[in-house]
């Protein structure tokens, strides 16, 4: 398809975003109160289409508890259990019925459906994760493999600059994946490296060009076991950020009595970098629970490791019990390999590997 039409394609799959001098990922407040990161119009002719038409398929997904779409399957688990609730409407409503969290999470921990509350709220693993999968309604991410795990990416000095921040200063807008009060500190680049360093951040950058280099390895492995080419699909997706990447930047603060959760979701990132700020040991709740090859799994995390991902990991966070959760998010999309796409690389590709958009490298890039 030909770069024009893909960029059509693209700009008519998000439709109506902010419009904004310079291509950002801008705040989007909704008549619903509802606030979203969408793509102003002027980086869409640049990113994957990939990226763009999942931000818009993001964007339309059904309101729901859980803020994920609903299959059949799922439709039938949720209404046998608001039919329970509605059963139940004349039960006690004591503080023994409650979970403790506050206003809206509360609310929220009350209606959910067993599966979802066992997992979220009580920590649960399903070995056996069928029905969790089915309510969810995440079939086609099951059989994903793709999880780096890299210790010590930031320093213990850098990660405690990095709560710091947000623990001074953060917002509490809604979250598009809930809709509840997010405590994060969305910041640039330039604060990022300021907090940790040059070196530690470009090695980020690294690992998630690493990330799709595996990718890569790893659907070429499947496409020969399999005896049949590689799709034109797989292909593109997994290619390498030859045209650098855009980055959304955050740090998020999770307790009881703040922000307890983060549902289940999956992102439309191409690559996901996830730094524990705060090693796992330092609280309870707040495990990462995710669904790897159709397992429902914890990842267990120390002070300063990444764990990187594609955009096909179901992922939540359980309920905190007690301390606190700090993490880094970066979300990376991939820019097109065009001189256009030089102003928008969150990090200069030049200033990474010695080259730039739209030109031959002259150096490979370092893989540590």
């Amino acid at each position: 398809m030909p770069v024009d039409e893909r960029a059509d394609l693209a700009a008519a799959a998000v439709g109506n975003v902010m419009s904004t001098d310079r291509a950002e990922i801008v705040l989007v407040n909704g008549t619903d109160g509802r606030t979203s990161w969408e793509f102003a119009p002027a980086i869409l002719p640049l990113l994957s289409v990939d990226a763009a038409v999942a931000e818009a398929r993001r964007s339309r997904q059904p309101e729901a508890d859980d803020a994920l779409p609903i299959s059949s399957a799922a439709r039938i688990m949720r209404q046998e259990h608001e039919a329970a609730i509605s059963s139940a409407a004349g039960a006690s409503s004591s503080a023994e019925d409650r979970d403790g969290f506050e206003g809206e999470f509360e609310d929220t921990a009350a209606k959910m459906h067993p599966i979802l509350r066992g997992v979220l709220i009580d920590d649960k693993v399903y070995e056996e994760a069928t029905a969790l999968v089915a309510l969810l309604d995440c079939a086609a991410l099951t059989s994903t493999r793709l999880v780096v795990r890299r210790p010590r990416m930031i320093s213990l000095e850098g990660c405690a600059a990095l709560r710091g921040a947000v623990d001074a200063d953060r917002d509490v807008s809604r979250d598009s994946v809930d809709r509840m009060a997010q405590h994060q500190l969305n910041i640039k680049v330039e604060r990022l490296i300021e907090l940790i360093g040059r070196a530690e951040t470009e090695a980020l950058w690294r690992l998630a060009d690493e990330v799709l280099e595996i990718q890569r390895a790893e659907a070429t492995k499947r496409a020969d076991a399999s005896g049949q080419p590689m799709t034109a699909a797989t292909a593109e997706v997994t290619e390498a950020a030859d045209g650098g990447f855009y980055v959304d930047l955050f740090i998020r603060r999770y307790t009881r009595d703040t922000r307890p959760w983060i549902a289940f979701h999956h992102d439309v990132s191409n690559v996901t970098i996830n730094v524990a700020l705060s090693d796992d040991m330092g609280h309870e709740g707040g495990r990462l629970h995710v669904i790897l090859d159709g397992r429902h799994t914890t990842i267990g995390r120390t002070e300063g490791e990444a764990t990187a991902h594609t955009d096909d990991v179901m992922h939540a966070v359980s309920a905190m019990r007690s301390g606190v959760r700090y993490s880094l998010i970066m979300f990376f999309y991939k820019l097109r390999n065009e001189e256009g796409s030089i102003e928008y690389q969150t990090i200069p590709k030049r200033e990474l590997d010695g080259t730039h958009a739209g030109a031959a490298p002259a150096v490979a890039v370092a893989i540590t």
